[in-house]
């Protein structure tokens, strides 16, 4: 996976996902699947050995889980659930939704927990001096982080960790249209798409309008 491609058009052995969800890419890191649900349509989903991160890609979503009390979920929002459990999910908007779980397959043997003071947790996006977007962190254990992204039109950003021990790999669902450049190359990536890349460049552009994105980082610091 040197080069950004969507999760769906990678062929690597995979399960099953329960009816109505659709498999996506399975590495030794996570295993992809999403399902689209139409106003009022509904959909489940067991984690019986695998934590998992939701993502709402699209669309208003109410979320209960097991032993949880139900969270109603917009756009951009990701939540870590942690293995046995079971999902249920309500597109209780006045639009069609798109959920995408990933499942952790490696245990990190490190306590996911969310992003709290004093750990700085939203932060402007510089470029050149210039601000040009934000970022929050919802949760991470060292290992694995969830991020959302907001870049102003026409801003420009390398989506790689400078600060990164060790290789990156990079799991993007954007929220909006958006460029991007792969080790050089140019790319596109689709609104409520999954695109996945451990390339050492990925820059980032909103081109005319702005961009917004949230990523899975998972740094295997061998």
């Amino acid at each position: 996976m040197s080069t950004l491609v969507p999760v769906a058009a990678q062929q690597e052995p995979q399960q099953t996902p329960p009816q109505n969800w659709q498999a996506g890419v399975t590495t030794k890191y996570v295993r992809v699947s999403t399902v689209d649900l139409p106003v009022k349509g509904h959909a489940y989903r067991p984690l019986l050995h695998t934590d998992a991160v939701i993502v709402d890609a699209e669309g208003s979503v109410m979320m209960s889980a097991s032993n949880q009390q139900p969270l109603d979920l917009m756009q951009g929002n990701m939540q870590y659930l942690k293995a046995p459990t079971m999902i249920r999910l309500l597109n209780n908007g006045t639009t069609p939704a798109r959920v995408v779980a990933i499942e952790l397959l490696k245990d990190w043997k490190a306590p996911v927990k969310p992003c709290a003071p004093p750990e700085v947790c939203a932060r402007d996006i510089n470029t050149g001096g210039k601000k040009v977007g934000e970022t929050a962190t919802f949760f991470g254990n060292g290992y694995v982080t969830a991020e959302w992204n907001g870049m102003n039109a026409g801003g420009t950003l390398d989506g790689t960790d400078p600060a990164s021990k060790g290789k990156e790999f990079l799991l993007f669902i954007p929220l909006t249209g958006m460029d991007a450049t792969i080790n050089g190359k140019p790319a596109k990536m689709n609104a409520g798409g999954v695109y996945a890349t451990d390339a050492k460049s990925v820059v980032l552009s909103a081109g005319k309008n702005e961009a917004r994105w949230c990523v899975l980082r998972i740094n295997d610091k061998k």
